[in-house]
């Protein structure tokens, strides 16, 4: 008995191992698609680096993925990073030039990168493309 005992404690770490490639390997085989969603799960818990992560494997699986780099971005703003934020939502405006909350957000990166009048063009572009949220944002900084 306590040779089976001292079995099963030695190989119970290499079990755990495998246990954890195993798994590791499984997210390897996701979609862009499953990896955006992955990535709008760990949004919707403000833990934005863990989802900048899911964004990066979404775009590296399909890099005409709109939804992926504009949430990339709005990200990347939270963090502070505004040149990566307006990387990512010019990029996402590229590849969908009717993404009018991508427009909005890009004023709103631009608005607290001190360029307000590009910004208020980005939140009157998002209107013109259907966009009434942005007209909140141009009470508040367009004159």
């Amino acid at each position: 008995m306590k040779k089976e005992k001292t079995l099963v404690i030695l190989l119970l770490p290499i079990l755990f191992g495998a246990f954890l490639y195993s798994c590791s390997g499984d997210e390897e085989k996701l979609t862009s698609e499953q990896y955006l969603q992955k990535g709008l799960d760990k949004y919707v818990e403000r833990n934005y680096i863990e989802a900048i992560r899911f964004y990066d494997k979404s775009i590296e699986l399909n890099q005409n993925n709109s939804v992926a780099f504009h949430q990339r971005g709005l990200a990347k703003g939270l963090l502070n990073d505004f040149g990566g934020a307006l990387f990512d939502l010019n990029r996402a405006i590229e590849l969908d030039p009717n993404y009018a909350q991508a427009y909005s957000n890009r004023g709103s990166i631009k608005i607290r990168m001190g360029k307000p009048d590009e910004g208020c063009e980005d939140y009157n572009t998002a209107i013109r493309l259907g966009y009434d949220d942005a007209n909140l944002e141009i009470q508040k900084y367009c004159k």
